[in-house]
């Protein structure tokens, strides 16, 4: 009798849209909500009017403004035009101003703001965390744009559940709270490293670092306690920043995390802050001040032993040295460094091809490479450049390569 029901309803919400003013392009900017909304719901569905008030429990806030005028999507779903049903100084949540947000996130959201006003769903369109986590991957499958404001609206709505507290009568929840777990805040984070923008997404990916590290420490929940990937998330944020002072930001973030917390050290932290450094699409500024902070680095952990290092993999000397290249030739720090670099990197047995071949390309100074890999690039001087490359290193003493990591690719 119910898929009977259904069905009639299905067939008068199509017969009402094949007889509306509305045309095409209008009609498919209706959410996926109203939709399901009126499939179930009968003639109790909401209008397709935006100015009209709905009937059901969800009255309580104005259906979503859209400009039926724009070919633009994002005029279509404006944050600032979508009602935020929470109490802002309540619940301490601002509007996203100026986020788009697609159909499939204004869906997600939207349950997750009828769950938490009314304790329950107001359809049979349930929301839960592994549905939230399903969203997720699915937006860092693809490379859409905005997607990390758009993980990021829906992370914030999931925490807010944290602040609510069962029913006192049976102590527990009648149905599952979608709160973030440790796969939420690992896909936010990662859909933040694959992200491009100015220096506050980064400042964000490290505010989700510090509320996992806030859940460990407050809520108890031992699989938030924050460990070297989610770090690591920050500084690849960092290096898709646009920003020229980027890895100023970013070298005193580690350093900061190093004084408070020494055992968040762990090599592939200061690699991808050399990634960092390094990433010069910004301009020469950015470069040459990427290359400074390299340098100060190698000072404080190589040559002032500052840290108690482990074994540091061949991709910190290869970053090292693509850091360093930017300075110009008469710089005494640069020859100085690409020397000091390849000779610890022997002495460790890390030579790998990466390593070789950015010393051998942009060391530039005669002398330096005459020191270390005279013998060898004078026997291969006929040769091109990655003939030569693999020649030079298949000729190296075995010591300087026992170590290293075969470059992948």
């Amino acid at each position: 009798m119910r898929r009977v029901l259904e069905q009639r309803s299905l067939a008068r919400f199509s017969q009402r849209l094949r007889n509306s003013a509305y045309d095409s392009n209008e009609r498919a900017r209706l959410t996926a909500n109203e939709f399901a909304n009126s499939g179930r719901k009968g003639l109790n569905q909401r209008p397709l009017s935006t100015t009209a008030q709905s009937t059901d429990v969800s009255s309580q806030y104005k259906s979503p403004l859209i400009h039926h005028e724009s070919n633009d999507w994002r005029d279509w779903f404006s944050a600032t035009e979508y009602a935020n049903p929470w109490d802002a100084e309540e619940s301490g949540l601002h509007t996203l101003e100026h986020v788009p947000l697609d159909i499939e996130t204004r869906h997600i959201v939207q349950l997750l703001h009828e769950l938490y006003l009314f304790g329950q769903p107001t359809t049979n369109n349930r929301v839960t965390t592994e549905r939230c986590n399903h969203t997720l991957k699915h937006m860092f499958s693809i490379p859409i744009e905005d997607r990390a404001d758009r993980a990021d609206a829906i992370l914030k709505r999931m925490e807010l559940f944290d602040n609510l507290k069962p029913p006192s009568q049976c102590g527990r929840w009648p149905l599952e709270v979608p709160r973030p777990n440790r796969e939420t805040y690992n896909l936010v984070l990662q859909i933040f490293a694959k992200t491009s923008g100015t220096r506050e997404l980064a400042e964000r990916a490290e505010a989700i670092v510090q509320k996992m590290e806030w859940r460990y420490q407050t809520l108890g929940e031992l699989d938030m306690k924050p460990h070297a990937f989610h770090w690591n998330c920050v500084m690849l944020t960092y290096k898709e920043c646009t920003d020229w002072d980027k890895s100023l930001y970013a070298a005193k973030l580690v350093l900061e995390r190093l004084r408070h917390d020494p055992t968040v050290f762990d090599p592939s932290l200061f690699v991808n802050l050399l990634r960092v450094f390094a990433h010069r699409h910004v301009n020469e500024k950015a470069a040459l001040l990427g290359a400074n902070l390299a340098i100060k680095v190698w000072q404080d952990m190589i040559e002032d032993n500052s840290f108690e290092l482990p074994e540091l993999p061949s991709h910190f000397y290869g970053h090292f040295l693509q850091a360093i290249r930017c300075l110009p030739e008469e710089n005494q720090f640069r020859a100085q460094y690409f020397d000091a670099c390849f000779l610890r990197a022997c002495q460790e047995g890390k030579i790998n091809r990466i390593v070789l071949d950015e010393f051998l390309t942009h060391v530039r100074s005669r002398k330096v490479s005459d020191k270390h890999i005279g013998i060898y690039t004078r026997k291969t001087f006929a040769l091109s450049k990655t003939d030569a490359v693999d020649a030079i290193l298949e000729m190296m003493p075995d010591s300087w390569k026992a170590n290293a990591e075969v470059p992948s690719g």
